[in-house]
């Protein structure tokens, strides 16, 4: 008896089987068409799709800009008088360098200019041409926009899209990544990023060394206690280190360990997974169509 139930409910389960089958086959003309057009509007689609290529760099602190003096924390007050920070950590020095390459300041002053066009007009790219403008938005001639300049808050929100700086928490190594329509752009974009952030921070150095170095020097020359002469002597030949360091690094703050290259392969889209998933997600589609095509008609006769 159990056994005969079993086998009912067998019997059940292949006569859904069947039914289903039954379903599919006699709308099979309307799953192919289906099918067949999902597929070419894959097609259509993703040729339609903008390519991006993605170019990244790898940097990391250079010990250049984090050298610190053993006197520093002897005369680190008498330096902050001068508005010197001799006892800086080269974690806060790193720090706040990588909050200035994502800062909208940083963007207005350095990049803004210099590449507004490839990112607010660029209309199509080829290694033989170079980029093409769209003659609606920019004038590569006259080099004025048609309808006005975009601001720099407008860019700065479309730049944020393209780049991406991120340090990894346990090696210390940041990564700057653009991703862009042409592949001569995201490289170039990683250079400007990374040679003006070093300039930034070599040109504070220079600064914030040569004001410390004129301020010791007056001071030991208007004092007449030898100990404190001393004092002002050895901040001031530390302050000449640093100001040497600065001249002669031209990698300042980051140190290039990866440099950014001209992507040869495009990272996205990848069309030939677009179209396979779309027809796939169509095919399932069609489906569901059917079943609730069969159950519409099933409940009204």
């Amino acid at each position: 008896m159990i056994i005969q139930e079993k086998n009912n409910k067998d019997d059940d389960f292949v006569i859904d089987i069947v039914g289903v089958y039954n379903i599919f086959w006699a709308s099979r003309k309307f799953i192919i068409s289906f099918v067949s057009l999902a597929a070419i509007i894959s097609v259509m689609i993703a040729l339609s799709l903008p390519i991006v290529y993605k170019s990244s760099a790898k940097i990391f602190p250079n010990n250049a800009s984090v050298n610190q003096s053993s006197i520093a924390s002897q005369f680190g007050g008498i330096a902050s008088l001068a508005g010197i920070q001799l006892g800086q950590t080269s974690s806060t020095e790193v720090t706040l360098a990588l909050e200035t390459m994502r800062s909208y300041k940083f963007f207005e002053e350095n990049l803004y200019d210099s590449i507004l066009p490839e990112l607010s007009a660029m209309k199509d790219w080829s290694s033989e041409t170079g980029i093409i403008f769209d003659e609606e938005i920019y004038d590569v001639e006259s080099q004025t926009w048609v309808n006005g300049k975009p601001s720099s808050q407008q860019a700065f929100r479309s730049y944020s899209s393209h780049v991406e700086i991120v340090e990894d928490q346990i090696s210390k190594i940041i990564t700057v990544t653009v991703l862009h329509g042409s592949p001569l752009v995201a490289k170039k974009w990683i250079d400007l990023i990374i040679m003006n952030i070093n300039d930034i921070s070599k040109n504070e150095e220079i600064e914030k060394a040569t004001k410390a170095i004129d301020y010791f020097e007056k001071k030991m020359g208007s004092s007449t206690l030898i100990s404190v002469t001393d004092m002002f002597a050895k901040l001031t030949e530390d302050q000449h280190k640093r100001l040497m360091l600065a001249e002669i690094e031209d990698e300042f703050m980051f140190r290039t360990i990866e440099p950014a290259l001209v992507p040869e392969m495009r990272f996205k889209p990848s069309r030939a997974k677009f179209c396979i998933l779309f027809t796939l997600i169509s095919g399932v589609l069609s489906l569901i169509i059917v079943f609730i095509k069969d159950f519409i008609k099933r409940n009204a006769n």
